[in-house]
């Protein structure tokens, strides 16, 4: 009666590495019928490779070769793929920044009302700012300033409205 083929104790036997265990168990496995020629045909053709396997020698460039053509050609396609999702980032980023401004633009016109009659602000958040007065003058704020430049008064006197400090 044959049993499964007990692979890894034949390979360990056929390399020379088998233990004592693995050769009580391999002799069992032989002393059943049949299985002492599937072990000659399995130890022959080890006996074939291992001739053919001591001499030979690769081709070292040959395999080089293919390695770095095979190497180029994968990193080659995530760059291409990368740099066409950066374009189309860079695009989307500067669509978003151009529609900031824009909005910022009108909404800084709203809120800090830039009309003949509506107070200019300017605050001064981190460190030092200039800020250009529509009398051409310039006030530069320190550090948490707010500087309220109050234009319904006559061209010819300027109030304005401090709090921190500057220099006008």
């Amino acid at each position: 009666m044959t049993r499964e083929i007990p692979w890894n104790i034949i390979v360990s036997n056929l390399k020379k590495e088998s233990t004592a265990d693995e050769d009580s168990e391999l002799e069992r496995w032989l002393s059943d019928s049949g299985n002492k020629e599937i072990f000659e045909e399995l130890r022959e053709l080890w006996n074939r490779i291992q001739s053919n396997a001591s001499t030979y020698a690769p081709d070292k460039d040959y395999y080089w070769k293919e390695l770095s053509q095979r190497m180029s050609f994968f990193l080659q396609e995530p760059v291409e793929k990368s740099c066409r999702n950066t374009n189309w980032w860079t695009y989307v980023a500067a669509a978003c920044a151009i529609i900031v401004i824009i909005a910022s633009f009108y909404v800084g016109q709203w809120t800090m009302g830039i009309s003949d009659k509506a107070p200019l602000q300017y605050i001064s958040m981190g460190g030092k700012a200039e800020a250009s007065l529509p009398d051409q003058s310039s006030v530069w704020l320190h550090t948490d300033t707010k500087l309220v430049y109050d234009m319904s008064h006559q061209k010819e006197e300027r109030v304005v409205t401090l709090r921190g400090e500057a220099f006008f």
